[in-house]
């Protein structure tokens, strides 16, 4: 007995578990967490030591090259790239996709241990951390505040906003950035140190012993033990005057004697501003395991309660909110689901003229996502724009089989068969066909699921969310639809003379009719026909030089990120003064009500920013642009991003960088020069910078070496070092000391910690010509050595243990496949010294990226041919059938150009969905043109012609119910539609075309082909 059968004669049971089935649904859904993009894993560990004082090139030596060399052991190790910046050393492994981080995290650490010993003593333990998404901030909150200074402000933050932050569900770090912090700095005169015959490093080391209090051991009385601690630490500044920092001859020499305590502040190395207004900043990290939308509603929740208790004192803002454009990209999903399945009813009810029969094909909508939520839930799938997204373009396809059931059994009604006879006969006469039209839709998914790299991750969701609704949409039309068939008693509408229906009905008999007439002449002009379809292909093929190429589109997410670089050595203040002039300009841009904030800061990295290169200095700045959303603008993200630039090129002083829109990041073009002389390779690639900068298209090129600054270094004298019994390291640490790198005690007051700062006078820290003079050991530095100056990059990067420069710039207004071409030319062109080149960046992950899903569009062709011979128990049939994927190519292409949509990603996987939608409208034709053959023995010509005019209305209702339901995503209309226009416009062409071309060339191909099922069936194909 089939599932059809089945379910007409127990339809109680069946009800029973369609209520439970969705029930299970909507518990499903309401456990299903939202996000941006699905749980991603990059296959990428970070291992990061400091050294306080060494340079780029000291760091490369005693640090890099021992880390490399230890995480280059790992296995399944595809690339080690490193940077060695001043006091930095950052190495950065790249796995294989698959691998296990947590494996890489243990071989990397059990490495490290083994190198541990040829490390300097001075240089930090290694820390190892996997590459995690949830390192991105997911809230920018801005903070003012009318009555507190910058002090008093960032206090107030630290010790009661930030703890309240922190303490929120799913908060893994907060960090506070601006405003003033209090130190105290322990200014050494240079003529009174030296008078008292002491040296800088003697008071260095005198405060650093009062550190900490000191346990003194236990005292035993009346049977019990008292602890006894001694007071080391100071409790006043006025007691750390007092300290005694040495001896001479005249006695002991108090801190007072030879420096002044001043209570102070530490030097400001970057200053945040917000639509121009001065204001401290806090960023919030998610832990990995939580919920983006949930924490961000939680913190947002505490802020106003917050706000709320210090009215008057603090303003808060959230500058970026990344659960905004999360839930209005899902929302913007959802509603283009519901216009989806509003349009297919529409579609429904015109054609089958019965308000009844509509809703009961159109109930495989909502039943199919409904149930797909508890599949989603269960196999651990969330709400995101991956998974809905999933959703949106399977609506269209969720009604297809209940559309072929339904309109089989309304044909059988017309034929005056009973209500339950119709449902039974009606569904199993088309069972077998949308089987094998839905397993051909899933055959084209599988090979997704096994594609490598962020493709195969970002759209597995997707595919899953796809599998699982259109196996419940095979489920409900084979059940549910002929179970509410046999309630209908009138299925079939009446149609009153001059009414709507009856004037629908006749003019779609009249196409039936019309139809039937132009297919069988196609048939008799077969050859003719194929002719003219081979030739229509190969000149849609001739688009393909013309359409532009894209690795993935770019978002209107309304934040636009640009990053300035002045001068090298530009000091904060000018670099300040020079960024608020540039704010005015770039605000001015800008429609009235279309930026809502501008924030800016100028100086150093901050938070997990400073691990990532460390090349920021007083000469950076960073912008950051909230745009009201797109739907509430007249002008796109984009085209301010090229009037940001337009500004930008006509103001001098500054070199820049915008990003924004792309999930992806990084740039679309990297070249790689690769060779051991930094001088040559500086050279080299500037040079070859310069020549890529003229290619059209170019825009915004850069090099790693572009950031060279002044470098002092201390060029020791051995010889007098030797007469007077000095170690080199102690000249080292007598001048680092000098210019207060790193705290010497921390002060203690009010349950607070305060670093403790010992240096010279700002006088004489910031004058060249007092360095020679520098008191060192009570002698002038010149008499160990000399101070030589040279220019230096702030930053030596390599590759797989190789010093490397990298060459990056964006595309503009051309194909990326072209430009990335001149680029390849001109590089090697340019390449004098004969350096070793790789290229890389967007254009090598595109190459990668299309390889993958070329093989994956040729696996999925392959399943469906396994399918359909399956189904037909044939090897010839299938190809009638899968002659329909070219013709889908035809629309593809043509598509592509007059929307002037970049061929992406989205649109490969949409050729992916199109080679196994095209093929269902042919199983369905091919299937009843054999059933024909076998009852009425007739011709090829005759059976196919009659299959193809029965199968004209299912046909057009299902490519119809499919288009129009991908019609809201290909308009991109709403946050985040771009990303899946390019492939809703690639399957509405296609299908357009494949439909087209089905109805009128695959009968010819049909006949064309049939003379050996006629022969296998022992029918005579002229008969």
């Amino acid at each position: 007995m089939s599932l059809s059968s089945l379910s007409v004669r127990r339809r109680i049971t069946f009800m029973m578990v369609f209520i439970f089935i969705i029930g299970v649904g909507f518990f499903g859904l309401s456990k299903l967490g939202i996000d941006l993009f699905p749980k991603l894993e990059f296959p990428m560990v970070i291992v990061t030591s400091n050294m306080q004082g060494a340079g780029p090139e000291e760091m490369e030596n005693l640090v890099t090259k021992y880390l490399e060399e230890a995480v280059s052991r790992v296995e399944n190790v595809k690339e080690v790239n490193s940077i060695s910046s001043n006091g930095s050393s950052v190495i950065m492994a790249e796995f294989q996709w698959g691998h296990s981080l947590e494996t890489a995290e243990t071989d990397i650490r059990r490495q490290l241990d083994l190198y541990g010993s040829a490390l300097p003593e001075d240089c930090s333990d290694p820390m190892v951390i996997a590459l995690d998404p949830s390192m991105q901030p997911i809230l920018f909150i801005g903070l003012s505040s009318p009555v507190l200074d910058d002090f008093a402000l960032r206090r107030l933050i630290e010790t009661e906003i930030e703890p309240r932050l922190a303490r929120q569900e799913g908060v893994g770090s907060v960090t506070v950035a601006g405003g003033l912090v209090r130190e105290i700095q322990v200014e050494v005169d240079p003529a009174r140190l030296e008078s008292s015959g002491l040296s800088i490093s003697q008071v260095v080391g005198a405060l650093a012993r009062v550190r900490n209090d000191k346990p003194a051991g236990t005292l035993e009385s009346g049977g019990e033990q008292i602890n006894i601690r001694v007071e080391a630490s100071v409790t006043s500044l006025a007691d750390m005057e007092q300290l005694v920092v040495g001896n001479n001859q005249n006695g002991p020499v108090l801190l007072r004697d030879v420096a002044d305590v001043i209570d102070g502040e530490a030097d400001v190395n970057e200053l945040i501003r917000m639509n121009q207004t001065p204001s401290l900043f806090v960023y919030i990290q998610r832990r990995s395991d939580a919920n983006t939308v949930n924490v961000c509603r939680e913190v947002t929740a505490e802020l106003d309660r917050i706000a709320e208790e210090y009215r008057g004192q603090v303003v808060p803002y959230v500058m970026y909110d990344q659960s905004t454009f999360i839930t209005k990209s899902i929302g913007n999903l959802a509603s283009t689901a519901v216009t989806a399945t509003i349009l297919a009813f529409l579609v429904l009810l015109f054609f089958l003229r019965s308000p009844r029969g509509a809703a009961i094909a159109g109930s495989a909508i909502p039943i199919s996502i409904v149930v797909t939520f508890a599949a989603m839930h269960f196999f651990d799938v969330d709400l995101n724009m991956i998974s809905l997204a999933g959703l949106a373009l399977a609506v269209g396809m969720l009604v297809d089989n209940s559309i072929v059931v339904l309109e089989n059994i309304y044909r059988h009604r017309g034929m005056k068969d009973s209500a339950i006879d119709s449902a039974v006969s009606g569904s199993q006469e088309v069972g077998m066909a949308i089987t094998a039209s839905t397993l051909t839709t899933l055959a084209v998914f599988v090979p997704i699921l096994f594609v490598p790299g962020i493709a195969g991750q970002m759209f597995r969701e997707m595919v899953l969310t796809i599998v699982f609704s259109l196996v419940v949409s095979l489920f409900v039309a084979l059940s549910l639809v002929p179970l509410l068939s046999s309630f209908a008693k009138n299925l079939v509408p009446l149609h009153k003379k001059g009414s709507v229906s009856a004037r629908i009905k006749t003019w779609f008999e009249n196409l039936e009719r019309r139809y039937s007439v132009v297919a069988s002449k196609l048939v008799q002009k077969k050859k003719r026909t194929l002719i003219v379809t081979a030739i229509a292909f190969l000149a849609s093929l001739a688009l393909i030089p013309v359409i532009k190429t894209e690795f993935l589109p770019d978002n209107d997410d309304g934040m636009i990120q640009i990053n300035l670089e002045a001068a090298i050595g530009t000091d904060l203040e000018t670099t300040s003064a020079m960024a608020e002039a540039l704010e005015d300009s770039i605000s001015a841009i800008f429609e009235e009500g279309d930026l809502i904030t501008l924030y800016s800061k100028v100086g150093a990295a901050g938070g997990m920013g400073s691990i990532f290169g460390g090349d920021k200095g007083s000469y950076s700045v960073d912008m950051m642009l909230r745009l009201v959303p797109v739907t509430q603008r007249s002008i796109g993200q984009q085209e301010y991003e090229e009037r940001i630039r337009e500004l930008l090129d006509r103001t001098a002083g500054f070199e820049y960088d915008i990003s924004g829109g792309n999930f992806m990041g990084g740039s679309a073009i990297e070249v790689k020069v690769f060779g051991d002389n930094l001088d040559i390779l500086s050279s080299e690639s500037e040079r070859m910078r310069e020549a890529i900068s003229s290619i059209e298209g170019v825009r915004e090129p850069k090099t790693t070496m572009e950031n060279m600054i002044p470098e002092l270094t201390f060029r020791q004298n051995y010889t007098m070092l030797a007469l007077q019994g000095m170690h080199p390291a102690n000249i080292a640490g007598e001048i680092s000391n000098a210019f207060g790198n790193s705290p010497a005690t921390i002060f203690r007051e009010d349950g607070e910690e305060y670093n403790v700062i010992v240096q010279y006078p700002e006088a004489v820290r910031d004058s060249r010509e007092e360095l020679d003079y520098l008191s060192v050991f009570g002698s002038p530095a010149a008499n160990f050595g000399y101070f030589e100056e040279r220019l230096i990059s702030t930053s030596i990067r390599r590759t797989n243990q190789q010093r490397c420069v990298t060459i990056t710039c964006d595309v503009s207004g051309r194909s990326l496949d072209d430009v990335a071409a001149d680029v390849q030319r001109v590089v090697e062109e340019n390449n004098d010294y004969n350096l070793r080149i790789e290229f890389g960046g967007e254009m090598k992950d595109q190459k990668e990226t299309f390889l993958y899903l070329g093989i994956a569009i040729v696996v999925a062709a392959l399943l469906v041919y396994m399918v359909m011979a399956s189904q037909f128990e044939s090897l010839l049939e299938p190809f009638i059938i899968i002659f329909t994927v070219p013709m889908a190519i035809i629309g593809v292409l043509v598509g592509l150009f007059i929307t002037g949509t970049p061929l992406s990603v989205m649109s490969l996987i949409g050729v992916l969905m199109l080679a196994g939608i095209v093929v269902n409208n042919g199983i369905v034709m091919v299937d009843y043109a054999n059933q024909i053959l076998h009852k009425k023995k007739t011709s090829l010509d005759k059976a196919i012609v009659e299959a193809a005019t029965t199968r004209l209305r299912p046909i057009l209702m299902t490519a119809l119910t499919t288009m129009l339901a991908m019609t809201p995503l290909a308009l991109g209309i709403g946050e985040g539609a771009e990303t899946w226009a390019p492939m809703a416009i690639t399957v509405i062409f296609g299908l357009l075309a494949a439909t087209t071309l089905t109805l009128l060339v695959e009968p010819c191909v049909y006949v064309v082909m049939g003379k050996r099922i006629a022969s296998k069936m022992y029918i005579n194909p002229e008969d």
